[in-house]
């Protein structure tokens, strides 16, 4: 496996230890203040504040613990990693609640993300929020 697959791995690995690493462990180690990071159609972020910022209003939002990820493709060309995966959303019990397929873009340098292109079906979490409203009576 090529070094960069590693850092992706290890980066996405990190999700699943605690609400802490997840939210800024992960950046802290990973990430460099220049990193670009991109939700496709929904935001574009730079830095290891930014990033942070948005993770915490999503588990704020959704009670997300940690993240366990199934890897399903991972190819590697240079600088740049392809990952295909399938995010599963735990809450405080461990109890996934929340099941996301996303595809990412990793561009990394000396061992960091300098960019990061994700790519997931906004629609389906979207539908999932609406839904937990629903039933919560928000």
């Amino acid at each position: 496996m090529e070094n960069n697959e590693r850092v992706v791995l290890d980066f996405i690995a990190c999700w699943g230890i605690s609400r802490h690493e997840l939210v800024h462990g992960c950046y802290d180690k990973y990430f460099t203040e220049e990193t670009v990071f991109e939700n496709v159609g929904i935001v574009t972020l730079v830095g290891i504040a930014q990033a942070q910022q948005l993770l915490q209003g999503f588990v704020d939002k959704t009670g997300a613990e940690t993240v366990e990820v199934e890897i399903v493709n991972i190819l590697s060309s240079g600088e740049v990693v392809l990952l295909e995966r399938l995010e599963h959303f735990k809450d405080k019990d461990g109890n996934a609640f929340l099941d996301l397929r996303a595809v990412g873009s990793f561009v990394i340098r000396n061992g960091k993300i300098v960019h990061w292109r994700d790519y997931l079906d906004s629609a389906y979490y979207e539908k999932w929020l609406a839904t937990r409203a629903s039933s919560e009576g928000i």
